[in-house]
């Protein structure tokens, strides 16, 4: 069954701001809607989109959706790309400390002046003030990359696939990462509805990569119903695990004894490989591709996924930006991979709209403490919360709530309490406040 289109508000009473408008205003502007309630589809984005002929990009472009591994993959994409030689315009979301990161040229964020140049433009085009948030800063961001002489055009999907901003844009490769229960309310509550909004990206003809590892069966039928060609990891391309190396294959091509990435997990050995397979299919020869794969993984540091964070303080810190039950049971599984401390402690925040549950059942067990924290953000969980739903799955959990994660963090910095090992994770927001704070304080 297709979900239905979703409900949302999209019309500014505000005029928006002048040319020398800073960041600030322009992003207060863009949050600021009222109105009547219209549905959320690809028309109003596809209109502007063509009056600003961004549909049919002339670099090449790969658009990558699913529910997690999306970033990653555009990460990976990005760096192998730039490594060949070639020039790559990246769009991702969300951003985890600066707006500036969901828009880089050759691996660098674009200045806010550029951007708000973008978003003065576009706002002077007929029927951008009833764009999304989001319908908004896609279509600058694209109107970005089409004023340089690009190579690539790498598009993140933001929610779903079908009627995502994004998918305005005509595609020459699409991957689909793994498909978990996410966003229920928009997207459909089994992994075959979720699956479809997300098969809303594949194009006629075209090829389609899947690293899923348990491909829903709307993916195969959506793409025989378009004939798109489908690559799925383990029936069209594959990789094998050793001690100390891993490889990848695809019919009579293969790369050898590749270094593990830097970014730990199995899942990030598919996601790289889903990456292969699309390079694969965008012509770039095997070999050239394989020096470039063994320096990105020998180097490549994703921010925000099991980030190791280094200091002096004497104990670890690692942010990882998970906030689904999904990749909250990846996140378990690293963590009890780590070498063993006496005490591994987390600050958590998260968003009402995630599944709190399933998330702590993974995280509860293999952690000591958890600091509950109130998060700057209207549609949060409030630490007593969540703190409720801990001790209901772990009675003998040692918790504690806090004002913010500056608080907390100030507090375990200053030694007041006691930790070995540090994991801040619930959601980009929970990473993007502990990651200024920690900034600051080790510059």
């Amino acid at each position: 069954m297709m979900v239905p289109e979703s409900v949302r508000k999209a019309v500014r009473a505000d005029a928006p701001p002048k040319a020398e408008a800073s960041m600030v205003a322009w992003l207060d502007w863009l949050e600021n809607v009222e109105g009547d309630e219209i549905k959320l589809g690809l028309g109003k984005c596809l209109d502007v989109g063509t009056k600003l002929g961004l549909v049919n990009l002339s670099p090449q472009v790969i658009t990558v959706a699913g529910t997690n591994g999306k970033g990653s993959c555009c990460h990976y994409l990005e760096a192998i790309i730039l490594e060949l030689g070639y020039k790559v315009g990246t769009y991702t979301s969300p951003h985890i400390t600066h707006f500036n990161e969901r828009i880089r040229v050759n691996g660098h964020n674009v200045s806010s002046t550029e951007i708000c140049n973008a978003f003065y433009t576009l706002s002077k085009i007929s029927g951008s003030a009833a764009l999304t948030y989001f319908e908004f800063i896609t279509i600058a961001s694209l109107n970005i990359f089409n004023a340089y002489n690009l190579d690539f055009v790498i598009l993140e999907v933001g929610l779903g696939g079908r009627l995502d901003a994004v998918n305005i844009v005509e595609s020459d490769v699409a991957l689909i990462t793994s498909i978990g229960l996410d966003h229920v309310e928009w997207l459909g509550e089994t992994r075959e509805e979720i699956a479809l909004e997300k098969a809303g990206i594949m194009r006629p003809g075209k090829p389609v990569v899947c690293s899923d590892k348990e491909v829903p069966r709307a993916i195969y039928s959506h793409a025989e119903l378009i004939e798109a060609e489908l690559s799925i990891l383990g029936v069209d391309y594959f990789m094998e695990t050793e001690d100390s190396y891993w490889e990848w294959s695809s019919n009579a091509k293969s790369l050898t004894k590749l270094p593990y990435p830097v970014t730990s997990g199995a899942h990030q050995l598919r996601n790289i490989s889903g990456v292969l397979k699309v390079l694969e299919l965008l012509n770039i020869d095997a070999q050239v591709l394989e020096s470039s794969v063994r320096k990105v993984c020998h180097s490549l540091v994703i921010p925000g996924r099991m980030q190791s964070i280094s200091h002096d303080l004497g104990f670890e810190i690692f942010v990882d930006v998970a906030h689904n039950e999904p990749a909250a049971e990846i996140l378990s599984r690293e963590i009890m991979g780590m070498r063993k401390v006496q005490k591994t402690a987390c600050i958590f925040g998260m968003l009402s709209t995630k599944d709190v549950v399933g998330f702590l059942t993974h995280l509860t067990p293999v952690i000591d403490r958890l600091y509950l924290v109130e998060l700057d953000n209207a549609g949060a969980l409030s630490a007593e919360e969540v703190m409720e739903t801990a001790k209901s799955l772990d009675k003998k959990l040692k918790t504690s709530c806090h004002s913010s994660c500056d608080q907390i963090l100030s507090e375990i910095f200053e030694n007041k309490y006691f930790v070995d090992r540090l994991i801040i994770t619930g959601s980009f927001i929970t990473v993007g406040e502990a990651m200024k704070f920690i900034q600051e304080k080790i510059a």
